[in-house]
């Protein structure tokens, strides 16, 4: 790859390597001491209570199969595409791999 072809931002990062003539090392840049983790805390807490409100929701309907049918079968379609050769069995009302 040539040193053109990299972003600028990037460049920046090239280390010259002496036993080869014309190589560069791309050196990544240290990591930050500190994470603000407050904004991805939020967003980890809503992805969990979601299931839950899902849950509540369709306990009110007549008929909860008929709402989460359709989820519990993209979910599982979706699994066996992630995991390539696992077999995937569908309990009543739940996903399970085996």
């Amino acid at each position: 790859m040539k040193t053109s072809d990299l972003s600028p931002d990037r460049q920046m990062l090239l280390v010259p390597l002496k036993e080869y003539l014309g190589a560069s090392a791309l050196v990544p840049p240290l990591a930050p001491r500190t994470l603000g983790l407050k904004e991805v805390f939020g967003d980890v807490v809503k992805s969990h209570e979601a299931p839950g409100a899902v849950q509540a929701a369709t306990a009110r309907l007549p008929n909860p199969n008929l709402a989460t049918r359709t989820l519990d079968r993209r979910e599982a379609a979706r699994l066996r595409r992630g995991l390539r050769g696992w077999v995937i069995s569908r309990p009543v009302g739940k996903l399970r791999i085996r």
